[in-house]
């Protein structure tokens, strides 16, 4: 009797433990499958496929509202495609339901608070241009060696009335701040600085200091739009050169490298470049491909071939089907 009890007590528990067994596989199943599915989608971001990274990660949020890095990506995705608002909206849960505390969270959200901010009203601009410092500030206080947060922060520093938290003294302090860990961006902050207090020679020091303390393609593409903005086109293009040959990466630098030839008209060159990015580079959502097809369209559209840069802009539109510069483009043809 006993031993039919034990029996039937064993049976069921038996099954039960099957039930866990082949629910706790199917949530590790689960889980695998979510973070294969935001890999995916971060691959497409960083290709310029925002079309499908988009429909990826919305599936993952409507799947679990609370996945705070498929908001960040979708933040991500709708900067890169310059959608404001979709873009603060996204940032904004990401923060809320996870990433509140994590320095790369809250530098997205300043800058898509910030391209929202552009968009919005007088008042609502306001509003949002305090929720941009807050975020850069944030971002900064959590990981004071995050160049991008150090530099945004200071960027927003000098071009921010002081109505809403800009300064160019608090920039200064930043810059003196940061010397020690982050000098590349201390002297790129200090050459703003200088270029908005009209001092040209003061400023083309600072940049060439940052190229000097980190040797790097960024830094010469600074000092090469430096030199755009002021008129001096053969420094542009030697900079802009420099900056190229180091980054054999070919990275979103070299997309900033070519726009800058061609903006001192050395188009076939700076065409050469951005095809180059497409085909073997290292590309990322900071210099999309759709973005790129737009500046090709752009410039064979300036040089009479309609019919090639109607291709490109199609194509970008393949890639971002929102994209406005690529239907602007493509419409204006």
């Amino acid at each position: 009797m006993q031993s039919q009890t034990v029996q039937r007590a064993r049976t069921p528990l038996c099954h039960y433990g099957r039930a866990l067994c082949l629910l706790a596989c199917s949530l590790l199943f689960t889980t695998a499958q979510a973070h294969a599915d935001l890999r995916a989608a971060e691959q497409d971001l960083l290709q310029g496929r925002a079309d499908q990274a988009v429909a990826g990660l919305r599936s993952a949020v409507d799947r679990e509202p609370g996945n705070a890095a498929a908001h960040l990506l979708l933040c991500r995705s709708f900067l890169a495609e310059q959608r404001g608002s979709e873009a603060a909206d996204q940032c904004r849960l990401a923060l809320q339901t996870g990433l509140a505390g994590n320095s790369e969270a809250q530098d997205w959200a300043g800058r898509a608070f910030g391209m929202q901010a552009e968009h919005a009203g007088p008042i609502a601009g306001l509003k949002l241009a305090g929720q941009v410092r807050t975020a850069f500030q944030t971002a900064f206080n959590l990981n004071r060696r995050n160049p991008a947060a150090a530099n945004d922060l200071g960027e927003f520093f000098i071009a921010a009335p002081f109505l809403v938290g800009g300064g160019t003294d608090k920039a200064t302090a930043l810059a003196d701040s940061i010397q020690p860990t982050l000098p590349e961006i201390a002297h790129r902050l200090r050459a703003l600085l200088a270029e908005k207090r009209g001092d040209t020679a003061g400023a083309e020091r600072e940049f060439l200091s940052a190229v000097q303390v980190a040797d790097a393609p960024g830094a010469l593409v600074d000092l090469a739009c430096f030199y755009v903005r002021k008129n001096m086109p053969e420094k542009a293009t030697v900079a802009a050169r420099r900056a190229i040959a180091q980054d054999r990466d070919l990275d979103a630098n070299v997309v900033d490298a070519a726009s800058t030839l061609n903006d001192v008209h050395q188009t076939a060159e700076a065409m050469q470049i951005l095809r180059a990015y497409l085909e073997h580079g290292r590309q990322s959502d900071q210099a999309p491909a759709f973005r790129v097809h737009v500046l090709l369209g752009q410039m064979l559209a300036a040089q009479g071939d309609r019919p090639g840069a109607r291709r490109q802009f199609q194509v970008a539109l393949s890639l971002a089907s929102g994209y406005a510069p690529a239907q602007k483009g493509l419409g204006s043809l």
